[in-house]
């Protein structure tokens, strides 16, 4: 408890220069206080006001000076009220108000998130733009930006937005921000959240679509402010350049390791009693899992050895998933249990509810995750423990594993994370930063704004993939498709595959119009010859992505227990459904999309145009409106309830998201009415939190 030497000891630390210790010091003293209710005395105030952590400042029993510094590190933060920042925020916030643009690293903990609020609230920019890796963080950035915000801008998440408010904020993982290449004219912010997937080291898939969409964005930006933990280095590259690079390991929470690694000495048994010893009691815990098939071990675990919990919100919520996805899934049982599961495969509206739930009290204790929990959503945990040192097949490097523990504590809501790990973790490294053009962007249009960084083979690379377009096409087409947005790949070689083969035989992809046909038994020799271009990363067998694609074409008319009844032949469950509709509307779609793109250029008399075809495929086969608002938390089956209650036909192809969700708010009385006190109940209530401003 607080004391007048503990505080002095804080005190000499901060004397002898030695502020990380003494804030570690002071933030443990914190939340033991809280714990047993005890007031702050003037002297602890003044303490954390000099390690700079002015929002845990009490102003009621702090002297009349350190209630002087914490109003003058309050800012507007857009929700109505002014909030405090602390020190290295506020340093942070003013450089981005001096005009500079930033990229940060900075502790998960830190709040690099609500820098954005504060430079949005005070600068009050026309335009920004927010790219960041996961639909999942799209939605939480959304929701958090819609209710500060909302009343005086735009928000923009999907593609078939046409008309922009005076003042927009868009937020797009980097796939879908390059659709609007040629739409978004000008931005006075482009922030990139995680922008250490830029590079290849960190995300060799998805790294192409993020270097292509900073070229592209960086280029009509007036500033811009890249966000990233645990970075210790940058090291000079073209995207970045013109940023200043700031490292700030500045601490708003403590965290306490318990190496367990080698007390289980590798032994499965051991390593099982250890989580269900961590898991006895009501703790929110994270258990980062690594994988697939960790993640169903961990949860078979827990739903053979744990009791059920006394939850009638979650016996509710297992009830509504045995009867609206599948009886024979596990996660019904699990959420019994108080558990979770978070990956990045399962819908939308099933991650949200999920993290609502273990951000309550009352309810998930536990979220088994796979790498989805570093970078899917901004969740924290009193406790963290790391069941594998994997991340997929592949060992946890030193960075993921940071970024793991950071998830452990949070401000405001628990001074300390306590970190279980149960396998041995990697070895500590310095993590150097290093942006480089991946080969697969080499014909891309975006290229043209760093051509003079590029190396003698990449120019040479790049030559090729242009005299190889030539040869068979006309390559000033080829780079108005790519810099409007309508060739979604990032992958050059991919792009010189379709025009090829479209080019040398566009007859033959004329097969094509049959998936235009309303009997899905015809389009299989289309969507063979499609994938046939593109047979790297399908995780799935072809014939199971095109039996799929033909079952779910009728997903409008079905309940997701009747296709996974249609699919039963073929050995797909609930797990596996999830996996092939991401591969479908993204995937599968994008290559449709581009194929089409340039079957269109090279034979335009063909007399057809899959584009409807490829609309119903990124949208799931759903109507579309259905599908985006799945991503803002309202399940397909409530949708379907709507629509068929008469309050909306979200069947009408000329809806579109925002009135769609006027109409929605508009009706919410009868809305509630029509799905009664269920859990339905809550699902709305958490859709309707995240559309109404303030």
């Amino acid at each position: 408890m607080e004391s007048f030497e503990t505080l002095s000891k804080i005190n000499a630390l901060v004397e002898a220069g030695h502020e990380e210790r003494a804030r570690d010091h002071l933030i443990l003293l914190l939340d033991a206080m809280e714990k047993t209710g005890q007031a702050y005395s003037p002297l602890l105030n003044h303490l954390v006001r000099r390690v700079g952590l002015y929002p845990y400042l009490d102003s009621e029993t702090a002297d009349w000076c350190d209630r002087l510094a914490l109003e003058a590190f309050k800012v507007e933060v857009g929700d109505g009220e002014r909030k405090p920042l602390h020190r290295e925020q506020s340093a942070l916030l003013s450089k981005l108000l001096g005009g500079l643009s930033v990229a940060v690293s900075a502790p998960t903990s830190f709040g690099k998130s609500f820098v954005i609020d504060a430079f949005v609230a005070l600068r009050k920019p026309k335009t920004v733009l927010l790219i960041v890796p996961t639909i999942a963080l799209m939605d939480e950035a959304r929701r958090r930006l819609c209710r500060k915000f909302g009343s005086t801008y735009k928000i923009v998440t999907t593609t078939d937005v046409e008309e922009f408010g005076e003042k927009t904020i868009f937020i797009f993982p980097q796939e879908r921000a390059v659709t609007y290449a040629n739409r978004i004219k000008s931005l006075d912010l482009f922030v990139v959240d995680e922008f250490y997937k830029a590079s290849a080291a960190f995300d060799k898939i998805r790294s192409p679509s993020l270097i292509r969409a900073i070229l592209r964005f960086s280029s009509i930006s007036r500033q811009r402010y890249f966000l990233a933990p645990n970075i210790s280095q940058l090291r000079e590259n073209p995207f970045t350049r013109g940023m200043e690079f700031i490292r700030l390991d500045f601490n708003t929470v403590v965290l306490k390791k318990h190496d367990l690694s080698k007390e289980v000495g590798g032994d499965v048994k051991k390593k099982e009693s250890a989580l269900l010893g961590i898991l006895d009691g009501k703790v929110k815990t994270l258990i980062y899992a690594g994988s697939h098939s960790q993640v169903s071990l961990v949860a078979t675990l827990v739903e053979q050895h744990q009791r059920n919990v006394a939850s009638l919100k979650l016996f509710e919520f297992s009830n509504w998933l045995e009867i609206n996805y599948s009886k024979a899934w596990y996660l019904p049982k699990l959420i019994k249990k108080g558990v979770g599961v978070h990956n990045g495969q399962i819908h939308r509206s099933l991650s949200q509810i999920q993290i609502k739930l273990f951000d309550e009290a009352d309810g998930l204790d536990a979220m088994i995750s796979t790498s989805s929990i570093i970078e899917g959503v901004n969740t924290s945990a009193e406790r963290v423990v790391v069941w594998s040192n994997k991340n997929g097949t592949s060992k946890l490097s030193d960075f993921d594993y940071k970024n793991i523990l950071g998830r452990g504590g949070r401000m405001f809501r628990h001074f300390i994370g306590e970190v279980y790990i149960l396998e041995k973790p990697p070895a500590e490294e310095e993590s150097q930063l290093h942006l480089e053009l991946p080969d697969s962007l080499l014909g891309m249009a975006e290229l043209n704004t760093i051509k003079g960084d590029l190396s003698s083979e990449q120019l040479r690379k790049a030559a090729e993939f242009e005299a190889e377009i030539s040869r068979v096409f006309d390559l000033p087409v080829v780079r108005e498709l790519q810099s409007s947005g309508r060739l979604q790949s990032s992958d050059s070689s991919l792009i010189a595959r379709i025009v090829t083969s479209v080019s040398r035989d566009p007859t033959s992809w004329r097969v094509l119009a049959y998936l235009n046909s309303t009997n899905s038994s015809k389009w299989s020799n289309a969507l063979y010859k499609a994938i046939d271009l593109d047979r790297v990363g399908w995780d799935a067998p072809f014939n199971k992505v095109v039996r799929f694609v033909e079952v779910l074409s009728g997903a409008w008319a079905k309940t997701i227990p009747e296709l996974l009844k249609g699919l039963d032949g073929i050995g797909i469950g609930i797990e596996e459904f999830f996996k092939l509709e991401r591969i479908i509307t993204f995937k599968l779609s994008s290559l449709l999309n581009d194929i089409n793109a340039v079957h269109a250029r090279i034979a335009p008399d063909r007399g057809f145009d899959i584009a409807p075809f490829i609309h119903r495929m990124t949208h799931a086969f759903l109507p579309a409106v259905v599908y985006q608002l799945e991503e803002y938390g309202l399940p397909r089956m409530i949708s379907r309830r709507i629509h068929d209650g008469g309050i909306l036909d979200m069947s009408n192809p000329e809806l579109r998201l925002e009135n769609a969700v006027e109409a929605l708010v508009s009706e919410k009385g009868r809305i509630e009415r029509l799905v009664g006190d269920g859990f339905d109940r809550y699902v709305l209530e958490n859709f309707f939190s995240g559309v109404v401003t303030t």
